[in-house]
Formats: C-alpha cells, sequence, structure tokens
C-alpha cells in the first residue's frame, strides 16, 4: 500500500508500496517501495526500492534500489545499486553499484562500482572499480581499477590499475599499473609500471618500468628499467637499464646500462 504520512508535511509516494513519510517534511518517494523518510527533510527517492532517508537531511536517491542516507546530510546517489551514506555527509555516488559512504565526509565515487569511502574523509574516486579509500584522508584515484588509499593519508593514483598506497602518507603514481606505496613516505612513480615503494621513504622512479625500493630511502631511478633500491640508501640510477643499488649506499649510475 502507498503510504504518505506526517504532521505538518507535504510528502509525497507515487507507485505501489511508495513511502514517504516524516513530520515537517517534503519528502518524494516515486517507484515500486521506493523510500523517502526522515523528519524535518527533503528526501527523493526515484526508482524501485531506491531509498533517500534520515532526519534534517536532503539526501537524492535515483535508480533501482539507490541508497542515500544518514541525518544531516545532502548524499546523493545515483545509478542502479548506488550508495552515497554517511551522517553529516555530502557524500556523492554516480555509477552502477558506486558507493560513496563515511560519516562527517565529503566522498565522492564516479563510475561503475567505484568506491569512495571513509570516515571524517574526502576521497574521489574516477573510473570503473576506482577505489579511493580509509578515514581521515583525501586520496584520489583516477583510473579504471586504480587504488589510493590508506588512513590519514593523500595519496594520488592516476591511470589503469595505478598504485598509490600507505597510511600516513602522499604517495603519487601516474601511469598504468604504476605503484607507489609505502607507509609514512612520499614515493612518486611516473611511467607505465613504474615502481616507488618503501616505508618512511622519498623514493622516486620515472620512465616505464623504472623501480625506486627500499625503506627509509630516498632512491631515484630515471629512465627506461632504470633500477635503484636498497633500504637506507640514497641510489641514483639515470639512463635505460642503468643500476644504482645497495642498502646503505649512495651510489650513482649514469647513462644507458650503467652500473654501480
Amino acid at each position: 500500500m502507498t503510504n504518505a504520512s506526517g504532521a505538518n508535511s507535504d510528502n509525497v509516494a507515487i507507485s505501489f508500496a511508495a513511502n514517504a513519510s516524516g513530520t515537517g517534511s517534503t519528502n518524494i518517494a516515486t517507484g515500486i517501495s521506493a523510500n523517502a523518510s526522515g523528519n524535518g527533510s527533503t528526501n527523493v527517492a526515484t526508482g524501485n526500492n531506491a531509498n533517500a532517508s534520515g532526519g534534517a537531511s536532503s539526501n537524492i536517491a535515483t535508480g533501482i534500489s539507490a541508497d542515500a542516507s544518514g541525518s544531516n546530510s545532502a548524499n546523493i546517489a545515483s545509478g542502479s545499486g548506488a550508495n552515497a551514506s554517511g551522517a553529516s555527509s555530502i557524500n556523492i555516488a554516480s555509477g552502477i553499484n558506486a558507493n560513496a559512504s563515511g560519516t562527517g565526509s565529503q566522498n565522492t565515487a564516479t563510475g561503475n562500482a567505484a568506491n569512495a569511502s571513509g570516515g571524517g574523509s574526502g576521497n574521489f574516486a574516477s573510473g570503473s572499480g576506482a577505489n579511493a579509500s580509509r578515514a581521515t584522508s583525501e586520496n584520489i584515484a583516477t583510473g579504471v581499477q586504480s587504488n589510493a588509499s590508506g588512513a590519514g593519508s593523500t595519496n594520488i593514483a592516476t591511470g589503469s590499475g595505478a598504485n598509490a598506497s600507505g597510511a600516513s602518507s602522499f604517495n603519487v603514481a601516474i601511469g598504468n599499473s604504476a605503484n607507489a606505496s609505502g607507509a609514512t613516505s612520499f614515493n612518486i612513480a611516473c611511467g607505465s609500471g613504474a615502481n616507488a615503494s618503501g616505508a618512511a621513504s622519498a623514493n622516486i622512479a620515472t620512465g616505464q618500468k623504472a623501480n625506486a625500493g627500499g625503506n627509509t630511502s630516498v632512491n631515484i631511478a630515471t629512465g627506461f628499467q632504470a633500477n635503484a633500491g636498497g633500504n637506507a640508501s640514497n641510489n641514483i640510477a639515470t639512463g635505460n637499464q642503468a643500476n644504482a643499488q645497495g642498502a646503505t649506499g649512495a651510489n650513482i649510475a649514469t647513462g644507458t646500462g650503467a652500473n654501480a
């Protein structure tokens, strides 16, 4: 049975089993079993089984089984199965099964199955299957299956399959399958398949499949398949397939195929 109820309200329910309820509200539910509810709210649910709920809120859910919920919020979920939820939040999820959730957050997920979640965060995920998550973070993932994650971090991953991860970090990965990872780090990987990794490090890898790795290190690799690695090191490799490696070292290799 369709229901539109609530004192001092202008609630509207259209379609079989739709529900629009709440005191002092202007909630609108359109679609079979759609629900728009909450006192003192202006929630809108459009689509079969769509849900827009929460007191003192302006949540909007558009799409089959879309969910935009949370008190004192202005969450927006657009797309079949999209979820934008969390109290005191302005989360936005756009795309099939996209998820943007977290209390006290401003997370944004754009793309099918994209995920941007975490309490007290401003994470941004754009692309099919992209993930930007963790609490108290501002992680950014752009690209198909890209990942930027880590609590208390501002990690940035740009490119298909790019990964920038680590707690309390500012890691940057730019390029398809590029990887910049490590806790409490500032690693930078730029180039397809480039890798800059290590905890408490500031390693830099620039070039296709370049590698700069090592914990507590500042290793730098520049060039195609250049490699600078070693823990507690300051190794530098410049040139295609140049190699400078060794723990606690400060080796420098310059030129194509150079080795130090």
